[in-house]
C-alpha cells in the first residue's frame, strides 16, 4: 500500500482496491452477431457529440427484449476507450438492484471512494461539478431511482451525458423535468423482417442463411418472433440442434404454432425453458432466483453440494440455449426478462401445487414474512 501511514487512509485504500476488483463497472457480454444496431448507435453518438458543453440525457425507450440495453452498451463502448469523459459508469438492471449498492458502485466509478449511506453519496455527489462524466442507468421503472442516483443533475460537469433505458414512457417524461439540460428520446423499434431472419439464422445455423431444407421454416419462426432480438436469440439457440427429419415434422412446426398463439414474450421464451430436462430446468430457476452475478465455479460447487447429477452438463446446456451468459470474470449474467420469466415460473408452480410458500424465496420481504409467520401467500 506504499506510503499510507495514516490508518484511516490505509483502510479506505484497501476497501477501494477490493471494491475495484469485485464491483468495477464492467459491461456484460454482447452477442456474437448483431443486426440493426451500428447505424442507430452511430446516429445517436453523433447527436450526443453535438451537445458539446450541454449536459445531456438520452432516453432509450421500448418494451422488454427489444434491444435497449444492447444499444446502450454499444454507445458506452464507443466512449469507453477514449478520453472524452473523465469518468464513466454503467449501472445495470437498476429496477432489480438495491439503490445503495448502485450508489456505491457509482461512487467508486466516479470518485474512487467508498460510501456507506445515501447521505454520504449525496454529499459526495454535490462536489462533482468539475468532472465531465458518462453514466448509463439501465432499466429503470421509477423516477425516484433516477433521482437517487443523480441527486442534482445541475451538479454534473459541462458536457456530461446520461443514458437511461426504460420500458416506462411516463418515467422518461417525468425525468425530462429534471434540471437545466438537453433531453433526447429514442423510441426503440422492432427489427425489420430481413434483420430478424438474419439474427435468427445466426443463432439457429451460425450463418445469416438457413441450411437447405429449413429455409421456409426458419422464415416462419423468425417472423413469429415479432422482431424482438431476445426472442430471436433464445428461440434460435433452442432450435440449433433440432435438425433431424422428425424435427422438421414436429419440433419446428410446433414452435411456430406456439409462437403465433402467444403475443406475451414470456410465453415465447418459455418454449426454450420447456424443452430442458428436469435438472436443467431446476438449475435455471435456481440461477434466476439466486445466482445472477455469482462466479461460475462457486455456482458449480453449490450445485454439486446439492447433489445435482450432471451440473456441468446442465450448466453448459443453459449457456448453449442462450438462457444465461458469463462475463469476462466468469460471473453469471442473465437477461432481466429471462430472470423474471424464471421467477414467474416459480410462483406459477406454487399456485398450481396450492403451496403457500414458493420453492424459491428471493424477495427479502417475503423471506422475513416466512421466518416470522412460518407461512406466506403467493
Amino acid at each position: 500500500m506504499g506510503g499510507c501511514r495514516d490508518e484511516v487512509k490505509l483502510k479506505r485504500k484497501i476497501v477501494s482496491e477490493v471494491w475495484d476488483h469485485l464491483h468495477h463497472s464492467q459491461l456484460p457480454p454482447s452477442g456474437p452477431y448483431q443486426v440493426g444496431l451500428k447505424e442507430t448507435s452511430k446516429k445517436l453518438i453523433e447527436t450526443l457529440n453535438q451537445l458539446e458543453k450541454n449536459v445531456g440525457v438520452l432516453s432509450l425507450v421500448g418494451m422488454g427484449g427489444i434491444g435497449k440495453t444492447t444499444l446502450a452498451k454499444e454507445i458506452y463502448r464507443h466512449f469507453e476507450n477514449n478520453d472524452m469523459f473523465a469518468k464513466k459508469s454503467m449501472l445495470m438492471d437498476v429496477k432489480g438492484s438495491a439503490i445503495l449498492d448502485l450508489q456505491k458502485q457509482l461512487a467508486h466509478d466516479l470518485f474512487k471512494e467508498d460510501v456507506r449511506s445515501m447521505g454520504e453519496f449525496n454529499a459526495r455527489f454535490n462536489r462533482i461539478m468539475d468532472q465531465k462524466v458518462l453514466i448509463v442507468i439501465d432499466d429503470i421503472d421509477k423516477k425516484s431511482q433516477f433521482d437517487e442516483l443523480i441527486p442534482d443533475i445541475n451538479k454534473l460537469g459541462l458536457g456530461s451525458q446520461i443514458i437511461i433505458t426504460s420500458r416506462e414512457s411516463n418515467v422518461v417524461n417525468n425525468i425530462k423535468k429534471n434540471g437545466n439540460c438537453k433531453h433526447l428520446r429514442h423510441d426503440m423499434v422492432h427489427l425489420s423482417i430481413v434483420d430478424s431472419r438474419h439474427l435468427f439464422n445466426w443463432h439457429a445455423f451460425q450463418s445469416i442463411d438457413a441450411i437447405d431444407g429449413f429455409q421456409e421454416l426458419a422464415e416462419k419462426v423468425a417472423d413469429a418472433c415479432c422482431g424482438l432480438p431476445l426472442a430471436l436469440e433464445v428461440i434460435g439457440c433452442f432450435l440449433f440442434d433440432k435438425r433431424e427429419e422428425r424435427d422438421l415434422e414436429s419440433t419446428w412446426p410446433e414452435t411456430i404454432k406456439t409462437l403465433h398463439e402467444h403475443e406475451d414474450i414470456f410465453k415465447k421464451l418459455m418454449i426454450s425453458y420447456n424443452g430442458l430436462s428436469f435438472e436443467t430446468k431446476l438449475m435455471f430457476l435456481d440461477i434466476a432466483c439466486f445466482m445472477i452475478g455469482q462466479r461460475e465455479h462457486i455456482a458449480m460447487q453449490i450445485f454439486q453440494a446439492c447433489k445435482f447429477e450432471r451440473p456441468a452438463t446442465s450448466f453448459s446446456m443453459l449457456k448453449d440455449k442462450c438462457l444465461l451468459k458469463l462475463d469476462e470474470d466468469k460471473q453469471i449474467v442473465m437477461h432481466d426478462l429471462l430472470r423474471d420469466m424464471g421467477r414467474k415460473e416459480v410462483q406459477d408452480q406454487s399456485k398450481k401445487m396450492e403451496k403457500e410458500t414458493p420453492s424459491h424465496l428471493w424477495n427479502p420481504e417475503i423471506v422475513q414474512q416466512v421466518l416470522q409467520n412460518r407461512k406466506v401467500s403467493t
